[in-house]
């Protein structure tokens, strides 16, 4: 981490093959979770692969902040990167003025019990204030995935605007599952 000589060993949940993905907490040898000290802020996490050599594929790594759910599992979601699309359903990178955007996510329950997921996508304008909202609240089941769309349209001037798109556990708690992602 950040460059340091402290090294931590781990082994990756196996999936059994290329094309078949798992999602697993990272456990140390002793089979107990995998946790370090990150002081707030951006850091730099060095990964070697030192197994038998047939080689690893991640594709994504979730830190979480140990004891922040206040569940009896640690992290039980699994949240994909958001997904943008026009009204056609067309993957866009941009905003257009006066077009629909709508974004979709993936979530995955990890736990051993159904939770609520609630996906937000927020239009902001140059001042960061919300000019349009919409959201989608719901149950994930356990050890299932769902996919969580919303969306709405967007103004004529869209100039300075943003999207934002985040998951919470819920409008009550409004405790964050997942970092903010925007589109311009």
């Amino acid at each position: 981490i950040d460059g340091s000589e402290i090294a931590y060993r781990f082994q990756y949940p196996r999936s059994g093959g290329w094309s078949t993905f798992v999602n697993g907490l990272l456990k140390n040898a002793d089979n107990t979770d995998l946790t370090f000290e990150l002081s707030a802020g951006e850091h730099t996490l060095t990964m070697v692969n030192i197994s038998d050599g047939r080689g690893l594929n991640v594709d994504y790594i979730v830190l979480v902040k140990s004891g922040d759910s206040g569940e009896d599992e640690p992290f039980p979601f699994v949240i994909e990167a958001p997904v943008f699309k026009n009204l056609s359903g067309q993957v866009i990178t941009t905003l257009a003025s006066e077009r629909f955007v709508m974004a979709s996510v993936r979530i995955t329950n990890n736990s051993s019990k159904a939770r609520e997921a609630l996906l937000i996508v927020a239009l902001y304008d140059s001042n960061n204030a919300i000019k349009n909202i919409s959201f989608l609240s719901r149950n994930v089941a356990a050890g299932q995935t769902d996919e969580f769309t919303a969306g709405f349209n967007l103004p004529q001037d869209i100039t300075g605007h943003t999207v934002k798109v985040f998951v919470w556990n819920s409008l009550e708690d409004m405790q964050p599952l997942s970092d903010v992602v925007m589109l311009q």
